[in-house]
């Protein structure tokens, strides 16, 4: 999945091989670059600690982007589409939420708040505290801490579904 950086187990890898790379293309500022990637490391290491267990809660996605940080909570992904686009969602699409909300009482909703289209009608299956948008960090303020900032504020929401647990 393109979307690792995600994961922040994911990002971490990220984080290293970009590392590497700069290293390997000017080799005189690697201290520079071991400081700053190791602080940067530390700091999404933060974020890994804080992220609250779902302990297999029962989801669907409304865009793959969110994979990956779905798998890293331990929650049981039951369907993943795709809300990007013009064309929507099929009436078969819409009928397989219908039917997992009707099985799975706390199903939670996850959105990527970069595609804007809602589902309405779906959002009103499940109780209004179990749909979620959450922040991919595509975009940011061109601030070193987009990536941080976006993902405590996911953390915050994932956080009420657990009643404000953290591991």
């Amino acid at each position: 999945n393109e979307h690792v950086w995600m994961s922040p187990d994911g990002y971490q890898y990220q984080i290293q091989a970009v590392m590497g790379a700069l290293i390997q293309v000017t080799p005189a500022n690697e201290e520079a670059y071991l400081a700053n990637g190791t602080a940067y490391d530390e700091q999404v290491h933060e974020v890994w600690k804080n992220l609250p267990q779902m302990n297999g809660r029962p989801c669907v996605l409304f865009h793959d982007s969110l994979a990956s940080l779905a798998s890293d909570i331990h929650m049981d992904v039951k369907l993943t589409l795709s809300a990007e686009g013009e064309s929507g969602l099929s009436a078969a699409d819409l009928a397989q939420v219908e039917q997992l909300a009707k099985e799975h009482p706390d199903l939670v909703l996850l959105y990527d708040t970069q595609y804007p289209v809602r589902y309405t009608a779906i959002d009103g299956l499940v109780p209004a505290a179990q749909v979620i948008a959450l922040e991919t960090a595509v975009v940011g303020q061109g601030s070193p801490s987009d990536w941080l900032d976006a993902m405590g504020r996911n953390i915050e929401k994932l956080q009420k579904l657990t009643g404000g647990d953290t591991p």
